[in-house]
């Protein structure tokens, strides 16, 4: 997490919520109405939390920190209840040879063997003795996600363990936190749902139960908690955590090309024609990589990988990676005033 924060929010969060819903149109025919609304509300989520919860779980860790061990704790997801498969943030498990104890929803105990972990995602995978876990928890999809849809965060804040807030997406693509890890993706979800020390790994879940991202860092300061809270989309977890189970490590996908302040601003943006400011600038184009032999040019502005829009250099690194080498990927570019769409196979990072 970047900063602990005060347990003081959710509350506010959800009557401010609450007070939305009872005001709104559909909900002012009478004081019965009202009731029922807000009681059917209250109920399903309360269903969809007593749902997800036993696919969550509290991690204890012993890290080697010079020359001794540290504790630490976390929470984290069961992604695959019969091969025993847990995620948390890289962060939380700290290293490869970590001591890690899995505690379920239901107060059972087992010791979690590191499956492999990825610092740059900020993404790991835990082993637990197969078959232990009753419940597992479904991806979702965070490229469906907009500001202002509800979310669920479950985790073990402050070592609360099993705790669920609520509360909404605030923003998308955020890329300007400060991380500890050089180089480290930056492609966060914000929201506003409560979390703090400990929550690190737990999941982020649509009104489905699905997950869409891994919690992982807060914003605020020391004595007043801003709503600030980040999480790594599912859109980049997911094929991290395939690639862990299959491989033990994250392979990642190469374009070739230079785009580091390369964003596009609202006055270069009507400078070229843009009907809005987005897109990222290609500054230089590696010979003999993926970008040459598909003919992208220096002045380019890759707008969308796969149909996903790209506002940052830091977006378009993520979603690479998150794709991985070997795929052929679909760029819509804007070129000489007008758009243009390339494919592109991905080769790998070295």
């Amino acid at each position: 997490m970047l900063r602990p924060a005060p347990l003081t929010v959710s509350l506010f969060l959800t009557g401010a919520l609450l007070l939305a819903l009872i005001l709104a149109p559909g909900a002012r025919s009478g004081q019965v109405d009202r009731v029922a609304n807000l009681s059917e509300i209250s109920e399903s989520l309360a269903d969809l939390a007593a749902r997800i919860r036993p696919g969550t779980v509290y991690l204890e860790v012993e890290q080697k920190s010079g020359g001794r061990r540290e504790g630490g704790m976390g929470s984290g997801f069961v992604v695959d209840s019969v091969e025993g498969l847990v995620v948390t943030n890289a962060h939380v498990v700290g290293g490869q040879d970590s001591r890690v104890t899995v505690v379920l929803a239901d107060g059972r105990r087992d010791s979690g063997t590191v499956v492999g972990l990825d610092p740059l995602a900020d993404v790991a995978l835990v082993r637990i003795s197969p078959g232990l876990a009753t419940h597992r928890l479904e991806w979702g999809d965070s490229d469906s996600l907009r500001p202002g849809h509800l979310v669920l965060a479950l985790g073990s804040p402050l070592g609360r363990t099993f705790s669920t807030s609520f509360g909404v997406v605030s923003a998308l693509g955020r890329t300007d936190l400060q991380l500890p890890v050089k180089g480290a993706y930056q492609d966060f979800i914000q929201f506003d749902a409560f979390i703090d020390h400990g929550s690190s790994g737990g999941p982020l879940l649509d009104m489905e139960g699905r997950v869409v991202g891994i919690n992982t860092a807060i914003g605020g300061s020391l004595d007043a908690w801003q709503g600030i809270s980040y999480a790594v989309p599912e859109a980049l977890a997911r094929r991290v955590v395939e690639a862990l189970a299959e491989n033990g490590e994250t392979r990642r996908g190469w374009l070739g090309v230079s785009t580091a302040g390369g964003e596009v601003t609202a006055s270069y943006a009507d400078a070229v024609g843009l009907d809005r400011p987005y897109g990222v600038r290609v500054r230089k184009v590696t010979p003999d990589s993926p970008a040459e032999k598909a003919s992208l040019r220096r002045g380019d502005i890759i707008l969308a990988v796969d149909g996903y829009e790209i506002s940052s250099h830091e977006q378009l690194r993520s979603r690479l990676a998150a794709l991985g080498p070997g795929i052929r990927v679909r760029l819509r570019l804007w070129r000489d005033r007008a758009t243009k769409t390339v494919e592109v196979l991905l080769a790998e990072r070295l």
